[in-house]
C-alpha cells in the first residue's frame, strides 16, 4: 500500500505601492587596480624552483654605485662580473661558464623582460644596459636557465625594466667621483586615469629614462663615456591583456688601453700599451695606440600578453635591433 501526502501553503499579503519605499543613493565607488609584481611574491616564486636563483631588488640597486654589473653583482654568490679598466664591458661568469672569454659572453643568456638581448652570432655585452632603469635583476645558474632557450646551459641573467606602475613622477640622481667620473639620469613614470576601450576597462602608463656617464680612467688612454635612452608605453585592457612597446637606445664610446707587461708595470703602471707600429695597427714606435671600441645601438619592439586561463597565456614578442660596432681587434668587424 503506497500513502502519498500533499501539503500546501498559501500566503496572503496586502498590496503596497513602490512609491512608499525610501531610496538610498551611495556615494559613487571607484576601485582601480594595477599588476604590480610584489617583490614578495616575486622571490616565493624564485624560491620554489629546483636550482639556485639570485634576486637583486630595486633598493639594491640604488644603494649601488650602479655604474656597471659589479656594483649590483659583487656579492652574489656563484656570480662575477670583473670590470675591465673600470668600463661596463667585462668578463661575466656563472659557475665559471664563459670564464675563457677575453671579450663579450657566451653560453649565458642576456635578457630584458624576458626577452633575447644579443648579437646574431650568440654573443651580449652589457654596455647598453642602463641599471638604473630596472626594476630587479634576476640570475639564473644552470639548467634552471633552460626556459630560456638551449643557448642558456651556463645560466641567464634577466633585466625586468621599470614601468609606470613602479616609477616615481619625476626623479634625477647624479654622481661624480675621482678620474673625471660623472654620471646623471633623469627617468618619469605615471599610469594614467582608467577609461574605456570598447566595453573593458582600460589604463596607460609610461616610463622613461635618459642617463650619461663619462669617466677618465686610471690608465692612460682609458676613457669612458656613454649616453642611453630607455622607454616603454602600456595599455592594461582588462583584467587579462596588456600591450606594452620598448625603446632603448645607447651611444657607448670605450678607449682601450690594453694589457702591459710587468715592465711597464714596474716603471709606469698609468701607460697605455704601446705596439711599436706592429701592423694592421700602425703605431708610431714606442706611442700607444689609441685603440678604441664604439657603437651605436638601438631596439624597439612590442609584446602582447593574453592571461586567458589560471596559468596559461599567449605572448608574442617581436622585436628589432641593430647595431654598429667598431672594434680593433685582428680583424674588422661590422654588426
Amino acid at each position: 500500500m503506497m500513502i502519498f501526502t500533499l501539503t500546501g501553503v498559501f500566503l496572503i499579503q496586502p498590496p503596497f505601492s513602490r512609491a512608499d519605499e525610501q531610496i538610498e543613493t551611495l556615494p559613487t565607488l571607484t576601485v582601480e587596480g594595477t599588476r604590480i609584481e610584489n617583490i614578495d611574491a616575486v622571490k616565493e616564486e624564485l624560491a620554489r624552483r629546483p636550482a639556485s636563483t639570485i634576486l637583486i631588488p630595486e633598493k639594491e640597486i640604488k644603494e649601488s654605485r650602479a655604474f656597471n654589473l659589479t656594483d649590483v653583482l659583487q656579492f652574489a654568490p656563484g656570480v662575477r662580473f670583473q670590470s675591465r679598466f673600470g668600463a661596463d664591458e667585462g668578463q661575466f661568469q656563472i659557475r665559471g661558464t664563459s670564464l675563457r672569454n677575453n671579450f663579450h659572453h657566451r653560453g649565458i643568456n642576456i635578457l630584458i623582460n624576458g626577452i633575447y638581448f644579443g648579437d646574431a652570432d650568440g654573443f651580449s655585452d652589457f654596455e647598453s644596459i642602463d641599471l638604473m632603469a630596472y626594476e630587479r635583476i634576476e640570475v639564473y645558474k644552470g639548467s634552471n636557465a633552460l626556459r630560456y632557450g638551449a643557448n642558456t646551459l651556463g645560466g641567464a641573467i634577466n633585466f625586468v625594466p621599470r614601468t609606470g606602475y613602479n616609477a616615481s613622477l619625476f626623479q634625477t640622481r647624479g654622481l661624480a667621483g675621482s678620474f673625471g667620473l660623472y654620471s646623471g639620469q633623469v627617468s618619469s613614470g605615471q599610469v594614467t586615469k582608467p577609461f574605456k576601450v570598447g566595453t573593458m576597462d582600460t589604463t596607460a602608463d609610461y616610463y622613461i629614462s635618459a642617463s650619461g656617464n663619462h669617466q677618465d680612467g686610471f690608465q692612460d688612454n682609458s676613457q669612458q663615456a656613454r649616453g642611453r635612452l630607455n622607454a616603454n608605453f602600456g595599455f592594461q585592457i582588462g583584467d587579462h591583456q596588456e600591450v606594452r612597446a620598448y625603446i632603448l637606445g645607447a651611444e657607448v664610446s670605450e678607449a682601450l688601453p690594453g694589457s702591459i707587461t710587468q715592465e711597464q708595470l714596474d716603471s709606469n703602471r698609468r701607460q697605455a700599451n704601446t705596439l711599436g707600429g706592429i701592423s694592421p695597427f700602425s703605431c708610431g714606435p714606442n706611442e700607444p695606440c689609441k685603440w678604441g671600441r664604439y657603437y651605436s645601438y638601438i631596439r624597439v619592439g612590442a609584446a602582447y600578453r593574453n592571461e586567458f586561463a589560471a596559468h596559461q597565456f599567449f605572448e608574442i614578442i617581436p622585436y628589432y635591433s641593430y647595431q654598429y660596432l667598431d672594434h680593433p681587434i685582428f680583424q674588422t668587424i661590422v654588426q
